[in-house]
């Protein structure tokens, strides 16, 4: 298991340095100049240009930028933006908390919907109620997260006037977009364990576990269900790297503060430190995630132990 763990770590590093790297060139292929944009509609001297540039070190050849870059990063240090000077890690750490509640809302709305929904359309499979479920799984995974928002947001804020259209405040701020982002997440998670359930029901275990007079409730919750949770608890990882991508656009939907929002914004201005600093944020986020994930596998299927 030690072993397995720091074979995880290590793959983990390796992946977080590909992505900064990647991140790093992508940005700086992309056109435009980030201290003209900085200065734009202030008219100023090409030597102060020539200092804003060698300030920032801009003025380096690509690849000495990308070495004290990543220098900087292994010191924790990820840059100032270029907009307002401040800290990065500071930038981001002001927003982060709305989206991390915003994100744990959406994931524990999709978890809970998205698994009862998948045992009850596996147990009442081919019936009314299955298709009806698949029907809105579908519905779920196939609509774009703005329109699913815009519905909400004419159904309860509009016509109900039950929750607020937008803002940020308490917690019935939080409801319509952790909703709209819950929606998808749910829809998917329905699918996979609705699918693991039917594949696990026919696996030999079972038809013994009914041969010695099992109760069906206790075969289906306590052994089929633990059993096809493995393919799902893999989606909820990789539904995680989803909700953080996808709260770029909730945010802006909902006018809500959130480093989706620091993102869109850092993007227009082409604040290179902040948008590389967000995305290494997120990545890191997803990563450790998904090494939880690999990890969890141990805990629900004891065999993984002994592999």
């Amino acid at each position: 298991m030690l072993r397995t763990i720091l074979y995880r770590l290590l793959v983990s590093i390796v992946v977080l340095l590909c992505t900064i790297t990647l991140v790093f060139f992508l940005l700086h292929l992309l056109p435009g100049d980030p201290i003209n944009i900085k200065i734009a509609g202030n008219p100023v001297s090409p030597e102060v240009v020539a200092k804003l540039k060698h300030e920032f070190g801009l003025d380096q050849p690509l690849h000495k930028q990308y070495l004290q870059y990543l220098g900087k990063v292994f010191r924790g240090d990820f840059g100032k933006s270029l907009v307002d000077n401040e800290p990065v890690m500071t930038k981001l750490m002001a927003q982060f908390p709305a989206t991390l509640w915003l994100t744990l809302l959406s994931m524990a709305i999709s978890i809970v919907f998205g698994v009862l929904l998948g045992v009850v359309s596996a147990v009442y499979r081919h019936r009314s109620l299955d298709h009806l479920i698949r029907l809105l799984s579908i519905f779920g995974i196939s609509m774009p997260t703005f329109w699913v928002a815009i519905l909400l947001v004419l159904l309860f804020s509009v016509n109900l006037q039950w929750l607020p259209a937008s803002g940020v405040g308490g917690f019935q701020y939080l409801i319509l977009p952790a909703a709209t982002m819950g929606i998808v997440g749910s829809g998917l998670i329905a699918r996979m364990v609705r699918g693991s359930i039917l594949e696990v029901v026919h696996e030999p275990f079972v038809r013994t576990l009914r041969a010695k007079g099992l109760p069906e409730r206790s075969v289906m919750y306590q052994h089929v269900l633990r059993n096809a949770l493995i393919p799902a608890v893999t989606m909820m990882g990789m539904l995680l790297g989803e909700l953080l991508a996808g709260a770029v656009v909730i945010e802006s939907v909902f006018a809500r503060q959130g480093v989706g929002r620091v993102i869109l914004d850092a993007i227009l201005a082409k604040d290179l430190p902040v948008v590389q600093g967000a995305i290494l944020l997120t990545a890191s986020i997803y990563i450790l995630v998904n090494l939880l994930v690999d990890l969890s596998y141990a805990i629900i299927d004891p065999r993984i132990r002994q592999a």
